[in-house]
């Protein structure tokens, strides 16, 4: 199904400047603004607040410049000082319309950064459009508007939806990887036990065939870690590149990867070290590699209660979220039949003539 959009219309009341008498900054912002020239009108505005500060028509030409240029903070704050001031219920009505606006310019603006704060500004845009509905009950731009706002929330937090499920499937990739690490960890820690205990007998009794066979032994075992290293460096950099993380040194990921590469490095001279002449040489290096690991696992684990709070906390978000699915798909039904009822109720049949 094609989806429109809002129709957005931020309107200046022209009249109010020459109906005062005095509105001489009012004009020249008026006609700046049908000029395009939106920073100039502003000035205007502003000069015309002093003489006019508590003027809600005032403040409502401010809030459709700062819209024109984009700062939508600025212009809310000015629609909401307009309704706030106004006795106008018209004036009123199109300062909720374009408080709608900003709101909905907001959403849109963060809904390729941030899907929740997207998702609530979109509702708040809802809201406001409903409150200009409400007082006017034939503004059909803002019925319009509702209906295709909750269009776009129901999309957004279905994406939201299978963001988190993403996040989950991360979470069980970096859980893969925890595991790998502590048995590499592991492995690691047991060569470096057999080189030392090499080490130790080649001081005692001098290098002998035994020896070479051991050494040979333990070498193969830390040429088999360090392929195996090298494989779960490749696996993170993979998982990197997928989620299109960049390289940083605070991203967990990464310094963790970092660590691992380093390892991987250790584990190579490490494994040239491990011969019955230099067996004692390749002990730094081991102790290296395993140091290196443990960082990577620090760099990654997590508190085990700190991990069940955080799947809780997005347990909780999902079923927020599955609820404001529901509640939008339920309003816009209700809305729908409150519509046609009203239509209904303003219809009147012709009288018969036969």
């Amino acid at each position: 199904m094609k989806r429109v959009l809002p129709l957005f219309f931020l309107l200046l009341n022209f009249g109010f400047a020459y109906a005062m008498g005095a509105g001489e900054d009012i004009n020249k912002g008026n006609s700046a603004y049908t000029e395009g020239q939106y920073k100039d009108a502003l000035d205007y505005y502003e000069k015309s607040e002093s003489t006019l500060p508590e003027s809600p028509y005032v403040y409502f030409d401010k809030g459709t410049a700062y819209y024109k240029l984009g700062d939508y903070e600025k212009a809310k704050e000015a629609f909401e000082k307009a309704a706030v001031k106004t006795k106008d219920r018209k004036l009123e009505t199109l300062a909720n319309y374009n408080l709608g606006n900003c709101q909905f310019q907001e959403g849109q603006r963060q809904k390729d950064s941030d899907l929740k704060k997207a998702v609530e500004s979109f509702r708040n845009s809802i809201k406001f459009y409903q409150a200009a509905l409400d007082r006017d009950k034939d503004f059909r731009d803002a019925a319009h508007n509702i209906e295709v706002t909750r269009l776009i929330v129901k999309d957004l937090l279905d994406k939201l939806k299978k963001q988190q499920e993403q996040q989950g499937g991360e979470n069980g990739k970096q859980k893969e990887i925890i595991e790998k690490l502590q048995k590499l960890i592991t492995d690691q820690s047991k060569e470096l036990d057999y080189t030392r205990k090499l080490s130790e007998e080649k001081d005692k009794k001098g290098v002998s065939a035994a020896l070479k066979q051991n050494a040979a032994k333990v070498r193969k075992l830390q040429s088999t870690t360090r392929k195996e290293t090298k494989a779960l460096e490749d696996e993170m950099r993979k998982l990197l590149e997928e989620n299109k993380q960049q390289p940083q040194p605070e991203n967990p990921m990464e310094k963790a990867r970092g660590h691992v590469e380093n390892a991987h490095k250790f584990q190579g001279v490490a494994e040239k070290k491990i011969t019955a002449k230099d067996i004692k040489e390749a002990i730094p290096n081991e102790e290296g590699a395993r140091d290196e690991l443990i960082k990577a696992l620090e760099s990654l684990a997590q508190p085990q209660d700190r991990q069940q709070e955080k799947q809780n906390e997005e347990k909780k978000d999902q079923e927020k979220q599955d609820a404001q699915a529901k509640d939008i798909i339920d309003d816009e039904n209700q809305d729908k039949e409150e519509r046609q009822a009203r239509a209904r109720a303003r219809y009147v049949a012709p009288d018969k003539d036969w």
